[in-house]
C-alpha cells in the first residue's frame, strides 16, 4: 500500500489585519498571565511567515519546559491567524533566541548521540519531542552513512531512535 502523498503547503501573503490580530492576541494572553512589560515585535521573514519575537524579563516563563510552553502559545497564535485570512500562514514566535540555540543543542545532542551508537554498538532511544525537533535529529544524522534514524510512538510521546547500520 502507497503511502498517502503529502500536498505541499503554500503560503499565502500575510495581511496587515492578521499582523495586529495575533500581535494583539499575544498581549492579550501576556496580561492575563500577569507579562505586561513584555515588548512584542512582528516582521515577515524570508520564507513569508508572521515572525513574532517577544522581549522582557521573565522570559523562561514563556519558554517552559524544553520549550512545551512556547510552541503551545504558536500553535494557538497559528490557530487565531489562520481564522483570521484564506490560505494558509505560519507564525514563528520566539523570546531571547530560544529557536535557534534549541537548534544548535539538538544538533550538537545528534552528533553526540551518534558517537555513543558508534562507539557502544547499542541503539539509542531519544526522549520523546515534537516533530519539528524530531526532523533536526533525522536531517542532522542522514549524512552519516555509519547511523540510520526512525521515529517510534504515538504523539506526544513520538521519540527518535539512532541505530547503526551493519555492513552486509
Amino acid at each position: 500500500m502507497k503511502a498517502p502523498e503529502k500536498k505541499e503547503i503554500v503560503l499565502v501573503p500575510v495581511e496587515e489585519t492578521t499582523v495586529a490580530t495575533c500581535k494583539k492576541f499575544i498581549e492579550d494572553v501576556l496580561a492575563c498571565i500577569d507579562m505586561k512589560e513584555v515588548e512584542v515585535t512582528t516582521r515577515i521573514d524570508d520564507e513569508g511567515a508572521l515572525s513574532i519575537n517577544m522581549d522582557g524579563p521573565d522570559m523562561g516563563l514563556l519558554i517552559g519546559k524544553r520549550g512545551q510552553t512556547l510552541d503551545s502559545l504558536q500553535y494557538l497564535t497559528n490557530r487565531v491567524a489562520n481564522k483570521m485570512q484564506d490560505g494558509y500562514v505560519r507564525v514563528k514566535l520566539d523570546t531571547e533566541d530560544y529557536r535557534r540555540r534549541r537548534k544548535q543543542t539538538l544538533e550538537n545532542l545528534a552528533k553526540n548521540i551518534a558517537s555513543k551508537v558508534k562507539r557502544t554498538r547499542r541503539n539509542v532511544s531519544l526522549e520523546p519531542m515534537n516533530p519539528y525537533e524530531r526532523r533536526i535529529i533525522h536531517s542532522v544524522l542522514q549524512s552519516d552513512p555509519a547511523v540510520s534514524t526512525h521515529s517510534e510512538g504515538e504523539e506526544p510521546y513520538r521519540r527518535v531512535v539512532v541505530t547503526l547500520v551493519r555492513n552486509r
